[in-house]
This record gives structure tokens, C-alpha cells and sequence, in this order.
């Protein structure tokens, strides 16, 4: 029954509709598979940017050791370079020069790999890198010993399936070479 009020119709008995139960299934068996695919992409993003963020530091912290070591190489004289390694550590994986400053003044610097870090030198220790999986030095010409090849490996563990992120740079460094060495070679 309608009645009208001032041209606009008013229902009095009002229709009260129910969902069934078959409705109330069919929606959650929905729910539950938007849920579960909603859970699977969110995790492959969570994963993708954990292993991007480790790659990130990785090759920051790589390149920034490996700029470090470089800066202070081309300031060695290349007759006080000596390669040799820490106790119970990978050949060549330790340096020690003598590095002139520009007032002439010499100051005994070395880099290091001791377990999964690198450490300088230069009065006191300080660790540079961590993660450090190779850390190698060496001369790529036996006749050219103005020229040094330095390979840094890092490897850093990822959390969510245990990837690793593994990043290697190599570097050869030309090393100065001072004329108060060559005076002492000639006499």
C-alpha cells in the first residue's frame, strides 16, 4: 500500500530482504582467495625490496672501501709497498706502505682483511668495511711495480629466503713514484 503526501509516495510496508547462506559462502571462498593473493604479491614486494636495499648497501659500502683503499694506494711510494697476510687469513689480502703527504712528511699506512672485515691503518685501526668475502692485492706485471691490482668481493646475507647479495669490484692503481726513492736506488 502506498499513500501519497504531497505528490511524493510513501511505502508503508517496507520489503526486508535476507542474505542466504549460500551468498554468505560463495563470498568468503572470494575473500579468501583475494586474501591469498593480496598475501603473495605483498611478500614478493617485501622480499624484492629487501634484496634491493642489501644490493644497495653492498655496492655503497664496496665502493666507497674500494675509493678509500684507492685514494691512499696513489699516495704510497711504490718501493714501500710489502704484500703479505694476517694470521690465519687468505694470501694477499693485507698492504702496508709508507704514504707521503704534501709536506713531505711520510706516515706508515695498511689495509687489512681480518675474518669478514676490512681495517686501515694509520695510527690507530678502524674498520672500513664489514661483509668482506676476498680482499686481494697484487701486481698485474711483474716488470711494472708502480702498478697495483686491488679486488674487493663483498657478500652480504639477505633475510627473507636467504639470499645473498654478492658485489666484486677490481681496481688497478697506478702508485706515485718520489725522486728521494730513485736517488736511493741509483747510489
Amino acid at each position: 500500500m502506498a499513500v501519497k503526501r504531497s505528490g511524493i509516495r510513501c511505502f508503508l510496508a517496507f520489503r526486508i530482504s535476507g542474505v542466504t547462506l549460500l551468498e554468505t559462502l560463495i563470498a568468503a571462498v572470494l575473500l579468501g582467495i583475494v586474501t591469498g593473493f593480496s598475501y603473495k604479491i605483498i611478500m614478493s614486494y617485501k622480499t624484492q625490496y629487501c634484496l634491493n636495499k642489501v644490493g644497495f648497501e653492498t655496492q655503497r659500502d664496496g665502493r666507497n672501501a674500494m675509493q678509500l683503499m684507492t685514494k691512499r694506494l696513489r699516495k704510497a711510494d711504490r718501493f714501500s709497498v710489502v704484500i703479505s697476510r694476517e694470521d690465519g687469513q687468505p694470501p694477499c689480502s693485507k698492504i702496508s706502505f709508507v704514504q707521503y703527504a704534501s709536506s713531505g712528511k711520510t706516515k706508515p699506512v695498511s689495509f687489512y682483511q681480518q675474518g669478514s672485515a676490512l681495517y686501515q691503518v694509520d695510527g690507530s685501526a678502524r674498520r672500513v668495511c664489514k661483509d668482506v668475502r676476498y680482499l686481494s692485492f697484487h701486481y698485474p706485471r711483474t716488470e711494472h711495480d708502480g702498478l697495483l691490482s686491488v679486488s674487493l668481493a663483498l657478500e652480504r646475507d639477505t633475510l627473507p629466503r636467504h639470499a645473498k647479495k654478492q658485489y666484486l669490484v677490481t681496481n688497478k692503481v697506478r702508485m706515485s713514484f718520489h725522486e728521494l726513492n730513485e736517488k736511493k736506488q741509483v747510489n
